[in-house]
């Protein structure tokens, strides 16, 4: 009964003896700093019994670094202004300064004149004069082969007149038999000098078109309306200062 009593103890006190020994030290199977780090929590030993209960280490792994994704916009392009190229004009006898050539005038050789009654053209010295007289339909005319690149038909005009405005005296600009410009050739509208005007022409851009002045006046007052340098042009024309007083005929 003894000898069995000390086999027990001493089977408890080997097995207890083992599980100490058999205790991993897991803090140690692990470099310092920079990585991760076990937690371990001893085990439990019992000197009287042969169970015990053994807890492994629990690793946490710190987390890593997030990467996000750079979403970047492509620039926008920077903008290129295309070169406008000039181009030459093609309307023959521009600035009337080759007298009675090129152009179409009704009545025949009254319209082109360098007979101003004493005022100046606005470069040179000849200028064509619509109205000045009573009951009179005036035209000047001229057929353009107009150049793909066209933008603009421009001119200098001077309106003298008497008239009251809305009494009939008027004059237009005609493309191609459209109607780009009306004048309401009256008092009010006087320009006292030379104006500059600007038209898009752009629409008849490639194609042969009349180019037309017309005036009518009636029969109760004196109307005027002088033009000088007509161009037709690739850029885009803008309206500038008048200058020199007024003519009468």
């Amino acid at each position: 009964m003894k000898s069995s009593t000390k086999i027990g103890v001493g089977l408890a006190l080997l097995v207890g003896a083992i599980a100490a020994v058999a205790t991993p030290e897991y803090s140690g199977a692990f470099p310092p700093a920079a990585h991760p780090t076990s937690t371990r929590t001893p085990a439990a030993r019992h000197a009287n019994d042969t169970t015990f209960t053994l807890y492994l280490p629990i690793i946490y792994k710190a987390p890593g670094p997030i990467y996000l994704p750079i979403i970047m916009r492509a620039p926008s392009p920077a903008p290129t202004n295309t070169p406008i190229t000039p181009i030459p004009n093609p309307i023959q006898n521009w600035n009337f300064e080759s007298g009675h050539t090129a152009w179409y005038e009704t009545p025949a050789g009254e319209i082109i004149t360098n007979n101003l009654a004493g005022k100046p053209a606005y470069s040179g010295s000849w200028a064509a004069w619509l109205g000045g007289e009573f009951d009179a339909t005036h035209y000047l005319s001229q057929l353009v082969a107009i150049p793909v690149s066209a933008r603009t038909l421009s001119f200098w005009y001077w309106i003298d007149s008497v008239e009251a405005c809305g009494n009939y005296d008027n004059a237009w600009l005609y493309v191609g038999g459209v109607m780009l410009v009306e004048f309401d050739l009256c008092r009010n509208n006087n320009t006292g000098g030379w104006v500059r005007r600007a038209v898009d022409i752009s629409a008849h851009a490639g194609q042969t078109r009349w180019v037309q002045f017309v005036a009518y006046l009636d029969r109760d007052t004196n109307s005027n309306f002088l033009v000088d340098d007509v161009v037709i042009s690739s850029t885009v024309g803008a309206p500038a200062a008048a200058r020199t007083p007024t003519p009468s005929r």
